[in-house]
């Protein structure tokens, strides 16, 4: 953390007289940027609400857009935690050559700091008053663990890991650095045909073929709606070998004409891939998978699987593999691969926006049987949340989550379940779908049931592109 300078009346950049300092000061970051910090004795409300007012010298009028800017940086999960005394808030400034005068702060109908206004002076533009509200609610859910979203495997060699373990709550998140936007359309009506050129040599997901889904999409996954062939013509089915047959595990994405990504947990548990290369079989253009193997489904094997080395078992981070096939496949009108993420990968920028998820899933009828899929694959849409919203709606998303994952969900019962795994979160951009995340962990409930009243967590794909393309060349 950078070292904060107590800034005093009278500095050189001309900061204005503070009335309260018992609950505000004027500082400085390394960067010479001057802002306000307030620090008011927390009540034990889950309803946190401040305002601040402030007088500046000059006239500034409403299409400037001059505001101010509240920040909290009391942690969430001390606050759940009630184990908070003093609340931390900065307040940052429209400009840097006129800083504001404080004249009243208020936190949750209690006035804590009150001051005279900037004075008008003959001659002088004018004054200009601000006022800023920064407000918002948490609560303590009932402890509840993370549960994987892909059925479980056994595996002989290893029977200590044939069942991932529900994961206690703590209160510290995993320390990833933070990586640096992106606008997302409006949802266009698409063309039901596109011309695509097939062959080996089609191996590029930025060009004209990648994300355009063959039929017209309108508004798994518990409460989705079946697909049809050509709607996500990306999406495979991943089975496993078992017996004489195979076994549904998870969904998958094609990204080439030779790579498919999906949840690194549908493959590997820590370091040891639980699944052999050669059990695992890919089903593509087809969104039927109760008789694949006679409907005409372009089927194929593994050769090799990159899973991102960060993968932790426990939370959602790296959460990704690539799985090369072992031969290319021919796109079609009902298998072309979803477009990488291109732009900027700011969370903030797509918070509130819609994606898409799509899988075979378990849904609410067989959630909780021996099924561990749907025939018929579903979809479903969900706007992403901010990484605030998400950590202060439940403790335990301190522990899964990361700045490499984003939370999605309406909480309303609704979402990726049970064989979701690697289910991508799809956004349209210019009339195409990109790969923004992969489906990776919901909460259970009791019943040890995926609990979606509370948020689903994906891993941030845009975040790893380094990594998946150089896993794909």
């Amino acid at each position: 953390m950078h070292a904060l300078l107590l800034i005093t009346s009278g500095a050189g950049q001309g900061v204005p007289p503070n009335p309260c300092p018992s609950v505000f000061q004027y500082q400085t970051g390394a960067n010479g940027e001057v802002y306000g910090h307030i620090q008011i004795p927390y009540d034990g409300s889950t309803t946190l609400n401040l305002g601040v007012n402030v007088s500046m010298k000059g006239y500034y009028i409403d299409n400037q857009r001059v505001s101010l800017r509240i920040k909290l940086n009391t942690p969430g999960q001390d606050l759940i935690q009630q184990s908070v005394r003093t609340l931390s808030y900065n307040v940052y400034f429209p400009f840097q050559h006129t800083i504001p005068r404080i004249t009243r702060i208020v936190y949750n109908n209690k006035q804590y700091c009150s001051g005279p206004s900037e004075l008008l002076v003959p001659g002088e533009p004018g004054v200009t008053s601000l006022w800023a509200g920064h407000k918002y609610f948490f609560h303590v859910s009932n402890r509840v663990g993370p549960i994987p979203i892909e059925p479980e495997t056994s595996v002989e060699s290893l029977p200590e890991i044939s069942q991932i373990p529900v994961v206690e709550p703590t209160t510290e998140r995993p320390k990833y650095k933070p990586k640096p936007s992106v606008t997302i359309l409006n949802n266009p009506f698409l063309n039901n045909e596109i011309q695509i050129k097939g062959g080996d040599k089609e191996d590029e997901t930025s060009g004209p073929q990648c994300g355009v889904s063959r039929t017209a999409i309108v508004p798994l996954i518990l409460g989705g709606d079946d697909i049809t062939d050509g709607m996500f013509p990306w999406l495979a089915a991943m089975f496993v070998a078992k017996g004489l047959g195979f076994e549904y595990k998870c969904t998958a994405n094609l990204i080439s004409n030779k790579h498919v990504i999906t949840a690194a947990r549908c493959i590997q548990y820590y370091k040891v891939q639980i699944i052999k290369t050669e059990d695992m079989l890919f089903v593509f253009g087809k969104s039927n998978i109760l008789k694949w193997a006679t409907n005409g489904a372009v089927t194929r094997g593994a050769t090799k699987i990159s899973t991102h080395p960060d993968f932790d078992p426990n939370n959602a981070h790296a959460d990704l593999s690539i799985v090369t096939l072992n031969r290319p496949v021919e796109f079609s009108n009902m298998i072309t691969p979803i477009c990488l993420w291109e732009g900027g990968n700011s969370i903030d920028d797509i918070v509130n926006k819609k994606g898409t998820v799509a899988g075979w899933g378990v849904d609410e009828e067989t959630q909780g049987t021996k099924t561990l899929s749907v025939p018929v694959a579903k979809y479903l849409d969900m706007p992403v949340v901010t990484q605030e919203k998400c950590l202060y709606s439940n403790l335990t998303y301190y522990s899964i989550t990361s700045e490499e994952t984003f939370c999605a969900g309406k909480r309303d019962g609704n979402g990726p379940c049970v064989g979701d795994s690697g289910a991508g979160f799809m956004m349209l951009k210019n009339g195409k779908y990109y790969l923004r995340g992969l489906a990776s962990l919901v909460l259970s409930d009791a019943d040890k049931k995926c609990d979606l009243a509370n948020y689903v967590v994906f891993c941030d794909v845009a975040k790893m592109l380094g990594w998946v393309k150089q896993s794909m060349s």
